[in-house]
């Protein structure tokens, strides 16, 4: 392997990597954060390693599939997806019109492949774990979640595991249009709307007497 490229976010270093023609990443948690710990690296792991295979066979889906877990190490390889980050890839497009009505459905659709396979919330539900090619392909990352708020809304007897994750989803988008409205250099309006489509279309996918319980959910979600 030869490392080419090194992206630091809060929780873990990812590290990319070639070999010969291929392309793949090594996740590297870090032990000084406080929500990461061994067991949270081999549940995402594991989660990935359950739905990358069913993933092969939905349209317009790209996961990284797992290859080797390093538990004692904190970290583990997978195949590189490419794509963009959905809000980069929304911030380069003043309008979405034309697309963004697909671009809510495949976010639907995968996290709806998520809640049949794990049986659960994807966990850290926010943009910047989408990655995006064009409206028609996505790839999700960084499935669940070690976030203890997260876990107590997803095991309440009532929890809908869309209504937890588009309510995590939902009080991100607030959270980081607030401050990036102070440093004027980014448009809200893709994301807003973004968002309002995901709660209706998700709305529709479920029985008529449970959307208003549904929506009411999300966004206490969102609040707490």
């Amino acid at each position: 392997f030869q490392i080419i490229a090194a992206m630091q976010g809060g929780q873990s270093t990812c590290f990319i990597a070639i070999a010969g023609q291929e392309q793949f990443v090594l996740k590297v948690f870090s032990p000084a954060h406080g929500s990461n710990s061994r067991q949270g690296v081999l549940a995402e792991y594991q989660a990935l390693e359950k739905v990358a295979g069913v993933a092969e066979s939905h349209p317009n889906l790209m996961l990284p599939r797992p290859l080797a877990l390093f538990e004692d190490q904190w970290a583990f390889l997978m195949t590189f997806v490419e794509g963009e980050d959905l809000d980069v890839f929304m911030d380069h497009r003043a309008d979405l019109s034309q697309g963004i009505e697909t671009l809510a459905e495949g976010i639907l659709s995968g996290l709806a492949l998520f809640h049949d396979v794990l049986g659960g919330v994807f966990g850290d539900c926010h943009p910047g774990n989408f990655l995006v090619r064009s409206p028609l392909e996505l790839s999700l990352i960084d499935a669940t979640s070690s976030d203890p708020l997260v876990v107590e809304l997803a095991t309440r007897p009532s929890a809908m595991p869309m209504s937890v994750d588009l309510g995590y989803w939902t009080a991100t988008v607030a959270l980081n249009i607030s401050l990036e409205l102070r440093k004027e250099h980014r448009s809200p309006l893709n994301r807003l709307r973004l968002t309002w489509l995901l709660v209706e279309l998700g709305a529709q996918r479920i029985a008529p007497e449970d959307v208003p319980g549904f929506r009411r959910d999300v966004y206490a979600v969102a609040h707490r």
